[in-house]
This record gives C-alpha cells, sequence and structure tokens, in this order.
C-alpha cells in the first residue's frame, strides 16, 4: 500500500512514517500542499493521510485538486481542528473520514483499513495465480490455503506480480512502488528482492516463478 502523508510537523510525520512501514506501507512525504499536488500526478495513492493547516494553505483544497485531476484517493483527514462544524466542511468535500489529533495509533491502522475496503459497491474477487490467491480488499495472500508471509517489500512485489500475472512488469514500476521518495536505493535492490522472493515461494509450493526479460523487467508465470 502505497500512502502520501502530507504533514508539516516533521516531528509526527516521522512517527507516523514509522507506525505506518512497520503496518506494510510505502510512505510519502508532503510538508506543504504545492508538493502534495506533485506526488498525486506522478503515482496513485491507496491512502492520502491529510494535515488541514499546513504552511502554504488549507489543507482541504487537496480533495477538490484530486477530483480535477481524476484521482481517485482515499483521502483521511488528521488534524486538530475538532470542532464539529470544521468536521462536517472537510466530509463534505469529500474526504472520507476526519480524524482529530492526538490519536491513538490503532485507531488510524483501523480507519485506514476501513478506508481500504471501502469500495464502490462492490466485492472484489480473490485473484489466483498458480497456488496462490490474493485478495486485493483485505490484501490476503494465501498459498494452498495457508497465509504467506515474507519481509514488507518483497510483499508488495508479490501483489504487484500477481496483479499483473502473466505480464511484464517493469523494474522501474517495481522500484516506483517499493520504496518512498526519501529511501536510498541500491543498484540492485530491486534484483536482490525478487531473488529472495523466487526462493520463497519455490519454499511455499507455490507453483509459480519469475522469470527476468533482459533489460525490461519480469513476469509472474506457472512453472513448467
Amino acid at each position: 500500500m502505497r500512502v502520501l502523508l502530507v504533514e508539516d510537523d516533521l516531528v509526527l510525520f516521522k512517527a507516523m512514517e514509522r507506525l505506518l512501514i512497520d503496518n506494510g506501507c510505502v510512505v510519502d512525504h508532503a510538508p506543504t500542499l504545492a508538493f502534495a499536488e506533485d506526488a498525486i500526478l506522478d503515482y496513485e495513492y491507496d491512502i492520502i493521510l491529510l494535515d488541514r493547516g499546513l504552511p502554504d494553505g488549507e489543507g482541504l483544497t487537496l480533495i477538490d485538486y484530486c477530483q480535477r485531476n481524476d484521482r481517485e484517493n482515499r483521502i483521511v483527514v488528521l488534524t486538530a481542528q475538532d470542532q464539529l462544524e470544521e468536521k462536517i466542511e472537510g466530509l463534505d468535500l469529500g474526504a472520507y473520514d476526519y480524524i482529530v489529533k492526538p490519536f491513538e495509533p490503532e485507531e488510524l491502522l483501523a480507519r485506514i483499513r476501513a478506508a481500504i475496503r471501502h469500495k464502490k459497491g462492490h466485492q472484489v474477487e480473490p485473484i489466483l495465480a498458480g497456488n496462490v490467491s490474493y485478495n486485493p480488499e483485505t490484501r490476503d495472500l494465501l498459498i494452498e490455503g495457508k497465509a504467506f508471509v515474507v519481509p514488507r517489500r518483497e510483499m508488495v512485489l508479490l501483489e504487484a506480480f500477481v496483479k499483473r500475472f502473466r505480464r511484464i512488469v517493469t523494474r522501474e514500476f517495481l522500484q516506483n512502488i517499493m520504496y518512498g521518495y526519501d529511501d536510498e536505493l541500491q543498484s540492485n535492490s530491486v534484483e536482490s528482492h525478487v531473488s529472495r522472493l523466487r526462493k520463497n515461494l519455490r519454499k511455499a509450493n507455490s507453483g509459480l516463478k519469475i522469470s527476468s526479460i533482459r533489460g525490461v523487467g519480469y513476469v509472474l508465470q506457472e512453472e513448467t
């Protein structure tokens, strides 16, 4: 899950970033509205966590910006502005949820899960690939009915591969979904994670293999 955290308080951002990373998220930081607007055009985020009081303006204007640019992002407002009329304003403008600071970390995670589960009136069917079953709504990955647990970045890779089963996934795309803006990258980082994921899939009897496409990327296929 890729999250855009629009927050100008660096101390609060660092605390929230650690919480989100520990729960399997890739986090990008936008300390201003201008930065957030650029990020939204570059990436499709699963969740945007949005502060209202930003250095260059009212955070709620980002909701309209998303709508005008056809970005169907789920926006959760996180703010110290706790008056009822302020909450109503945010929700009426199109925010999915409105959380008043300070908040409990577990409550934030629960609200994010609720936002992700909220689809437009239809149930998402699991994706099947080999012996793997992936539910894009709950993000559950099962191999032969058993939960498949690997480190966070390998899980992000596998989700991307399963969603694009039998299709080429470029190395650049994988790098973008695995790392946030501020992460330091090594030249072989994607290759290293793919190699470890290959081994874990073999050990788990997934019935799948990841083939390299020279100079382009990778493709997830059935074992032959």
